[in-house]
């Protein structure tokens, strides 16, 4: 009697915790750059009976095992903003904190903006990183990424 208490409560956990990502996947639908995410189900551990010359096992429960982001490329929209970008396939922006040791962040959320400093960054200020190109060369320099500055 226990045990399929126990299965039924597992069962009610588990589809507590999807509804909860599927709340989150609703709430965000219109949040520039949100991917979403799924849940994966995985059973517990079985139980073996037996008993007058048959064995079988019974299901212990289930559990969500993993919460995986789904990034499978979403469809461009035309904006009036030309700082405004995309990513194609895979792959982030890099934005980072200013000063020297400012912490990077990864997002897929292409609105930028220029700041009065003339570098392009995201709405909440973080400055989008890049590489440059050698000016002898003509070629990008993979070797540091750097703030990205617009001149005129």
């Amino acid at each position: 009697m226990m045990g399929s208490l126990y299965s039924g409560v597992t069962g009610l956990k588990a589809n507590g915790d999807i509804m909860n990502i599927l709340g989150n996947n609703i709430a965000n639908v219109s949040t520039l750059g949100f991917k979403k995410s799924r849940g994966t189900f995985f059973d517990i551990l079985s139980t073996s009976l037996t008993g007058g010359g048959s064995s079988m096992q019974i299901g212990r429960g289930t559990y969500m095992g993993s919460v995986e982001t789904d990034f499978i490329q979403g469809a461009f929209e035309k904006t009036e903003s030309v700082t405004d970008l995309a990513v194609e396939g895979d792959g982030f922006f890099i934005l980072k904190e200013s000063g020297a040791d400012g912490n990077l962040f990864y997002t897929r959320n292409g609105q930028f903006i220029i700041d009065k400093d003339g570098f392009l960054v995201s709405t909440d200020g973080l400055r989008v990183q890049g590489y440059m190109l050698n000016p002898e060369t003509g070629q990008i320099d993979y070797t540091n990424e750097t703030d990205i500055q617009i001149s005129n």
